[in-house]
């Protein structure tokens, strides 16, 4: 019997020093910096370093006090669902152990029961128990408009059965309310560290694959969801902005949510972007409880943005970041832009010259073959490995490199077919009309890029 009480003292002890460091991140997490790198396809990766001190506290041994060489600290929580490719080391690069899924929710629970004890003081009965152990361990059941977390936090009531009378809700403080809510939609990712003889400053970082997905019913946008088409008018929209980002006329908005922003006293985001893909701003949202991030507008392979939060347990989908990404102006915008304004004038030239489409019209096979190279090269910038979001702001400016080159195509297959009038004129204008419209698109474009950098020096 000495033996389980002091085990369950030790436990409840555990639970609360975990709590301290949960709740008061801020007194050992000194700086956060999470770096997202774009790969292939939508794969990425989410790298986390974190500056930390680590407490030197007893209760936090691992697998007991007086037993081991480790302690036990909550790195963050994470999104129910496995984290693929994960890799955790500290400041050396000497690989770190975490706990598992059962053990993570063991603990996740011993932390909540020591909150209902000592902080709301209410008594935890062998239903309550089970309720907050099926609320960890289990997903979320989602009706209408509620869940069963938010169910319970405003009833007391789960399955069915009364779990907390009316008294024992009123007194549920916001802490506990937090972190129940959290963990039913994630979990607390716990790692072992070796334990300082005192108190030191550490590096502990992490990553894990991660992956991005386009929302055309909005903007691109980083999340686990499957692309989703709501309203034909909201997908127009959602090109017209692809495109104008594309042609560098205003940047598309990437949504990208973060977590764990306000639990270091200073968190950082770096953004690296594909080639040919820039950043015009990089931004922290303010929420009504936290300030916003600094902005870093300064344009390049890597995007910057930072800010100071006060702490608060949260469910992570309150705050966001906004990247503002348009295309460079190099690789591939520039040879749309040069291929349509090469292929206007060369239309424009052939009405406009005299003799000139007389003499293409005689000219036959030889100027079919002439016209035709061109769009064979031009093809050979269309479809390369990238990642999405590249291919998507791309893909704009590859039309428009298969376009002109698809009018070239065209024209010299109807000199080739000797095509009469007025047709053959009728076709040339045409391919006039579209091509100045891409031209003037791209330089307008080039136009825009130039006054964001110029905005940027100053």
């Amino acid at each position: 019997m000495e033996s389980e009480t002091h085990e369950s003292n030790a436990a409840q002890g555990r639970a609360l020093a975990l709590a301290q460091l949960i709740f008061e991140a801020h007194a050992w997490k000194h700086r956060q910096v999470d770096s997202i790198r774009l790969d292939a396809g939508d794969r990425g990766r989410r790298r986390t370093s974190i500056d930390c001190t680590l407490p030197a506290d007893e209760r936090l041994s691992w697998p007991g006090p007086g037993r081991g060489g480790q302690i036990i600290v909550p790195l963050g929580l994470f999104s129910t669902g496995p984290l693929r490719d994960f890799d955790i080391v500290d400041g050396d690069g000497r690989a770190l152990s975490i706990l598992g899924r059962d053990e993570s929710a063991t603990l996740a629970c011993e932390i909540v029961c020591a909150l209902l004890e000592s902080v709301d003081v209410i008594q935890i009965t062998p239903a309550l128990e089970r309720t907050i152990f099926a609320l960890v361990v289990s997903l979320p059941i989602r009706t209408a408009e509620t869940t069963d977390a938010v169910d319970f936090l405003a009833t007391g009531m789960h399955a069915g059965d009364r779990v907390l009378t009316d008294d024992e809700l009123g007194r549920l403080s916001t802490t506990t309310r937090a972190i129940l809510h959290d963990l039913c939609y994630g979990y607390i990712l716990f790692g072992i560290v070796s334990r300082p003889d005192t108190a030191r400053r550490s590096i502990l970082k992490f990553s894990s694959y991660w992956t991005t997905t386009l929302h055309p019913d909005e903007t691109p946008r980083a999340s686990g969801l499957p692309p989703t088409y709501q309203r034909w008018r909201d997908v127009l929209r959602w090109r017209a902005d692809v495109g104008l980002a594309s042609l560098g006329i205003r940047p598309a908005q990437l949504e990208l949510p973060i977590r764990g922003a306000g639990d270091a006293r200073s968190y950082h985001l770096e953004l690296h972007l594909p080639a040919e893909i820039e950043c015009h701003s990089l931004a922290l949202m303010a929420t009504p409880l936290q300030p916003s991030g600094e902005i870093d507008r300064r344009a390049g392979p890597v995007s910057h943005a930072h800010g100071r939060f006060s702490v608060r347990w949260e469910d992570g989908e309150d705050r966001i970041a906004l990247a503002a990404l348009t295309t460079t102006g190099r690789g591939t915008a520039r040879v749309a832009m040069l291929t349509s304004i090469a292929t206007f004038a060369f239309v424009l030239l052939s009405l406009a010259l005299p003799g000139a489409m007389p003499t293409l019209e005689r000219a036959g096979d030889p100027s079919a073959v002439l016209l035709t190279l061109p769009a064979v090269a031009l093809s050979i910038f269309l479809g390369v490995r990238e990642h999405e979001i590249a291919s998507v702001l791309l893909g704009p400016a590859r039309v428009t490199i298969a376009l002109c080159a698809g009018l070239l195509a065209v024209a010299a297959t109807a000199l080739a077919w000797d095509l009469r009038e007025p047709w053959l004129s009728t076709y040339w204008w045409i391919a006039l009309c579209a091509a100045g419209l891409c031209a003037l698109l791209h330089a307008l474009g080039a136009v825009q890029r130039r006054r964001r950098a110029g905005a940027w020096h100053e």
